[in-house]
């Protein structure tokens, strides 16, 4: 095991619709080049609006824990999905291990500036066409370089980019993140 804290995922599936085959390909490719990289691997998604064969996809994966959120109507995906990573993040006993975002833009700016000072790593993995102003706003905030990896002999055909983990230097001292530009997540 290493001395990495925890991946933790958060999905949000009304900004980000990935059918069933491509969520189960990311999470897979995900945990088998993260296994050795990280203590545990958490997914979290709002069961309101992620499919059921999703949320039951996840609740069978061998490789974590799985975490479906479910909040009053009032309140908001990207709310809830702050108040689940700040509550992870409180709870665990060790090194900051790394959010991975999958989703377009939303209010998650002032917590993850919050998460990334605490010495969390950021990945955001969004749809080509997400706001340019979150986009501008966490190249601002968050201050590891971009590393990719084509990923085309795992048959991610949508997702062509993932981050290449162990070339991650150490994390900074003051804001570390990162963020992968994922060109497609988007089901055609």
């Amino acid at each position: 095991m290493s001395d990495e804290g925890p991946l933790l995922v958060y999905y949000n599936y009304h900004s980000v619709p990935i059918s069933q085959e491509k969520i189960e390909s990311l999470i897979k490719h995900v945990v088998v080049k993260l296994s050795a990289e990280f203590d545990k691997f958490y997914f979290c998604c709002d069961v309101r609006a992620t499919p059921k064969d999703i949320t039951d996809y996840a609740e069978h994966f061998q490789h974590g824990e799985i975490a479906h959120m479910s909040l009053s109507t009032e309140g908001s995906i990207e709310e809830a999905l702050c108040q689940r990573m700040v509550w992870h993040a409180s709870t665990i006993s060790g090194a900051p291990g790394l959010i991975a975002l999958v989703s377009d833009a939303g209010n998650y700016g002032p917590t993850l500036t919050a998460l990334a000072r605490g010495g969390w790593r950021i990945a955001i993995f969004h749809p080509p066409e997400t706001s340019s102003t979150f986009l501008d706003y966490a190249d601002e905030a968050f201050a590891l370089p971009i590393h990719r990896e084509q990923i085309e002999e795992q048959g991610v055909a949508n997702l062509p980019y993932v981050l290449n983990f162990p070339t991650l230097p150490p994390p900074a001292r003051e804001d570390c993140a990162i963020t992968a530009m994922a060109q497609d997540l988007r089901q055609k």
